[in-house]
C-alpha cells in the first residue's frame, strides 16, 4: 500500500532510487530514510547523476547534501525542474 497514490513523476523517481538495489518497492514510503534502504552520502551523489540524466537537470552538491528521505528527493527534484522552467520561460 505504499505505492498508493504516487504520480507517475513519484514512480520514475523510485526507480532510479531502488535502482538495481534489491529492495522491495513496496515497502518504500516518502518517509524512508535514504540511510535505512542503504544508500550513503557518496551513493547519494551517484544517485544524483542518474537524476540529472533522467530528467535533465543539474543537481547542486549543497542539495544532495540535505537528502534524508525519498520525500526529500521527490521534493528536491520537483523544486529544480520548476526553477528550470521558470528560467526557461523567462
Amino acid at each position: 500500500m505504499a505505492q498508493q497514490g504516487m504520480d507517475v513523476f513519484e514512480k520514475r523517481v523510485l526507480d532510479i532510487i531502488i535502482g538495481s538495489r534489491n529492495i522491495d518497492r513496496k515497502t518504500v514510503t516518502a518517509d524512508t530514510k535514504l540511510d535505512a534502504i542503504g544508500i550513503s552520502s557518496l551513493e547519494a551523489l551517484a544517485l544524483a547523476f542518474d537524476i540529472e540524466a533522467e530528467f535533465g537537470i543539474s543537481v547542486p552538491d549543497s542539495e544532495i547534501l540535505k537528502l534524508r528521505t525519498v520525500g526529500d528527493v521527490y521534493a528536491g527534484v520537483r523544486r529544480l525542474l520548476e526553477e528550470q522552467k521558470g528560467a526557461q520561460s523567462q
